[in-house]
């Protein structure tokens, strides 16, 4: 061009080359990307949305995904960053290069929510009776949803329940609290949804100490009498009566057991059937009887009507009892049955022994009377009748037939004679005429060669009178009651 360009020509273009760089088109601010929430899954990878895009040449079109959204981390939070880098396609009808454009990343927010996790049922330990509504412990069940091999751990917590009181509760609101696990699962990035279980609440089991069983006499019955039963709780604290807060539970039955047996003993097995009472004991049990043992002793029987028979001397304190009775200790075992239809029989009840042999009225006789029987055991009897008899002295007399009686007058009536002898021995306790009637005894005749004529004129078969009695250290205990009939010449 110019006023000379005629005189010029260019023949030759020159060679060049040049570029043209992409348009950067940018996101529509009033339609912006967001990030869609996600479930924790445990990896940073986040789902974008985009808005339209500004800046294409008009005319063309294009099209634009998310080549990469990255959370800045795996772990469960709201607003957290996302890294969102945008890759541009090609557009359709009519088809542009999404070559001759560029768009920069940007970084957005998004939420990642906790992974729910499945629990099986929960239970809910049994509690005994405090007088409070809270529950027992949660025992979890085994959870399940994790992601990979993550784990957490979870622990329960039960609602309060409707009522203090022993029974069973149902459908009972459990929450849970997550911790963090060993092998680094996050208790924040997962979650457990609330539940329901059954608990119940057990009675208290109450003791009952310092019971005791009173000794008995035997009374063919196995009934005992308990004193001193004090029911108290499973502690020292409770051992004022008071069982939970200002509760007062009532002992029934905590007078009286069973013996294992009738019979008389000691140490024997005495079972309770104590039971509780009160408003209060629907929410207590006693499930345990006291251990307990206590004694029988014998029924103490007596012997009434028992006498001594009045003996003759006869050297030995043996005496004969008649009419002894074995009664109990009132009228009304008088019977002969003491306990019931029980009989128990004497023995040695026929026989005692005097204080000595000698002669006596009011004397003290001793026996041995004892119980036999089947059923003697149960019995005793702890003292012998109080008895006193009568020995008598024995009467001897004299044997005259050795003595012949004869004199030359001499005015008078007096007379000797020899030959009388003592008679009366138990056979076979002393010789004859040597003045022993019983062993160790020591008896004599006394005057046993003196007497007296009826006159002193001549005559034949004239009476003679004696004067005869006894004498040495055992003659207290015989006596002489008749003279000898004696004549003479």
């Amino acid at each position: 061009g110019g006023a000379d360009a005629g005189n010029y020509t260019l023949s030759t273009q020159p060679t060049l080359t040049g570029a043209i760089t992409a348009k950067t088109v940018t996101i529509d601010a009033t339609a912006p990307s967001g990030v869609v929430s996600k479930v924790y899954d445990g990896g940073t990878a986040a789902t974008v949305t985009v808005g339209a895009l500004l800046g294409v040449v008009a005319g063309e079109t294009l099209g634009v995904t998310t080549a990469v959204g990255t959370f800045a981390d795996k772990n469960v939070g709201t607003g957290k960053n996302v890294a969102a880098v945008y890759t541009l396609v090609d557009g359709v009808n009519p088809a542009h290069l999404a070559s001759n454009y560029t768009i920069a990343g940007e970084t957005l927010t998004g939420d990642i929510t906790a992974k729910p996790l499945s629990i099986t049922a929960p239970t809910i330990a049994p509690k005994v009776y405090d007088g409070q509504v809270t529950a027992g412990a949660v025992t979890v069940g085994a959870l399940s949803g994790f992601v990979g091999s993550e784990t957490v751990t979870a622990s329960g917590t039960a609602a309060s329940y409707s009522s203090a009181n022993v029974g069973t509760y149902n459908s009972v609101p459990v929450t849970y609290t997550l911790a963090n696990g060993s092998n680094g699962g996050l208790a924040g990035n997962y979650s457990l949804a609330a539940d329901t279980a059954t608990g119940a609440i057990v009675a208290k089991d109450l003791q009952v100490f310092s019971a005791a069983v009173t000794t008995k006499v035997y009374d063919g019955g196995t009934g005992a009498v308990v004193t001193g039963a004090l029911l108290v709780g499973n502690s020292t604290a409770d051992n004022d009566g008071k069982y939970i807060g200002t509760e007062v539970v009532t002992l029934s039955g905590g007078s009286s057991g069973t013996f294992a047996d009738k019979n008389v003993g000691t140490g024997k097995t005495v079972t309770t059937a104590m039971t509780l009472g009160g408003a209060d004991a629907g929410n207590y049990t006693l499930s345990t009887q006291p251990t307990l043992t206590g004694t029988i002793t014998a029924k103490d029987l007596q012997v009434f009507s028992a006498a001594v028979t009045t003996k003759v001397y006869d050297g030995t304190d043996s005496a004969v009892v008649t009419g002894a009775v074995l009664v109990g200790s009132s009228a009304a075992d008088n019977d002969g049955k003491f306990i019931g239809s029980e009989t128990v029989t004497l023995s040695g009840g026929t026989s005692g022994t005097f204080a000595d042999k000698n002669v006596g009225t009011g004397k003290a006789v001793t026996t041995a009377m004892t119980l036999g029987g089947a059923d003697a055991g149960n019995y005793t009897l702890s003292t012998q009748p109080a008895l006193t008899g009568v020995i008598t002295a024995k009467d001897l007399t004299v044997d005259v037939s050795g003595v012949t009686i004869s004199k030359v007058y001499n005015g008078t009536t007096a007379v000797s004679f020899t030959g009388a002898q003592l008679t009366g021995g138990v056979a076979g306790t002393g010789t004859s005429n040597d003045g022993k009637y019983y062993t160790l005894d020591a008896v004599t005749l006394k005057d046993g060669g003196a007497g007296t004529f009826a006159g002193k004129n001549i005559g034949t078969g004239i009476a003679v009178t004696t004067g005869m009695s006894l004498d040495g250290a055992d003659k207290g205990n015989y006596t002489l009651s008749t003279q000898p009939t004696l004549t003479g010449t």
